[in-house]
């Protein structure tokens, strides 16, 4: 009988074990800037944002990505803008977005689960319309966090936490986050972090050294990818520590502009393989080109973005590879787009063909070119938050 307990003991224990060493993969998706509504002089303009909800209905603006964003396990956006159904606490600045709190369904009806909060719009009413817009996001199902509050997930055992943060933000909170992440990985059981990082100079297709300095301290404080935000175009991406940077994402649902210069946008994906030991660095990465309006032809912006196909899509591959390749620090390497198709890949340049159903597999590719490139140091003030 003894045996018998013993041995039914040990293989329980042995199941224990193989359970928390099995390895699980999590596929998160990723895309830019999306402000829900717009300035307030435009709410009653045709072609604003408020006009197409009024128009289109809730639906509309996510219905050319609601594919990709319901087939992974969680879809992230960076929120810009507040959710309030007043003007009043309005800030002194150049641009304040403000959509009714009930644009906030837009978002689950769109399989996007998931907002980061901390950048230099969401402040644009004042504490109360901060308050205003969680407390709409959060009513509608919507996950958020910022630089001091984490959306942590779970999917069969595994948790991700998510952090947002502005360099502004990260020097006065640097020991109170490393402590953090010390406590979400230690205590809490916590197997991954990312971070939306928000920094950069608005429209600038080069990334600054203000941006590749808070992301190499992120990720040296434990983020194990970072996803980056508010030049408002697609910026480089790189390889540090085995971990992905994407510098921007550039804009993607943004109804703060009706008639941007640049529209090329893009969805990124990646499946996360993670074991006992945290997450693997040969993880699965996807990019699909797309532009943030599917008018884009004509010009203007009707706030639907869509997968780009073709030409086009090989055309903002392209870019992204150059903007990439821009990038040289002694510590990381560049990141190079390849084709997938039909396990014979192709590496991809901007005249490289695709057919229309083409997806596009990213893989990591070390550069030859170590040598510390110079960097413009500027750095938009408007990044910062009105407290």
């Amino acid at each position: 009988m003894r045996k018998a307990l013993a041995a039914a003991l040990c293989l329980v224990l042995l199941a224990a074990s193989g359970t928390a060493l099995a390895e699980k993969t999590v596929t998160l998706t990723f895309v830019g800037d999306c402000t829900l509504g717009g300035e307030d002089w435009l709410i009653n303009r045709e072609g604003s944002f408020h006009d197409y909800a009024r128009k289109e209905g809730y639906t509309y603006f996510f219905e050319k990505m609601r594919d990709f964003f319901s087939e992974d396990d969680l879809t992230i956006i960076n929120f810009e803008g507040v959710l309030k159904d007043d003007s009043r606490d309005a800030v002194n600045k150049t641009y304040c977005f403000r959509g009714p709190t009930d644009f906030a369904r837009i978002l689950p009806l769109s399989s996007i689960e998931a907002v980061n909060l901390d950048n230099n719009h969401t402040l644009d009413y004042g504490k109360r319309g901060k308050t205003s817009t969680v407390e709409a996001l959060t009513g509608a199902g919507v996950h958020v966090f910022d630089e001091l509050t984490p959306y942590i997930f779970e999917k069969d055992g595994t948790k991700i936490a998510f952090f947002g943060m502005q360099r502004v933000h990260f020097f006065s909170l640097r020991e109170q986050l490393k402590e953090q992440i010390r406590i979400l990985r230690e205590e809490e059981g916590v197997n991954a972090i990312i971070f939306a990082q928000h920094a950069g100079t608005e429209y600038s297709s080069q990334h600054t050294n203000a941006q590749i300095d808070l992301a190499h301290k992120l990720i040296d404080m434990g983020a194990d990818f970072i996803a980056g935000s508010h030049p408002h175009v697609v910026q480089g991406m790189e390889v540090y520590n085995g971990r992905y940077i994407f510098y921007s994402m550039g804009n993607f649902c943004f109804g703060g502009n009706s008639s941007p210069s640049d529209m090329d946008t893009m969805i990124y994906q990646q499946t996360f393989t993670i074991d006992a030991d945290g997450v693997k660095k040969d993880n699965v990465t996807n990019i699909i080109p797309c532009s943030i309006s599917s008018a884009a032809y004509d010009g203007y912006n009707n706030y639907q973005p869509t997968p780009a196909e073709g030409d086009e899509a090989t055309r903002i591959l392209g870019k992204i590879n150059e903007r990439s390749s821009w990038i040289s620090t002694a510590e990381g390497s560049t990141f190079t787009a390849k084709y997938n198709n039909n396990n014979d890949s192709q590496s991809s340049s901007a005249d490289t063909a695709a057919s229309d159903s083409d997806i596009v597999d990213m893989n990591s590719s070390a550069s030859d070119d170590t040598d510390a490139e110079t960097y413009d140091e500027s750095y938009d003030t408007d990044n910062s938050d009105a407290e």
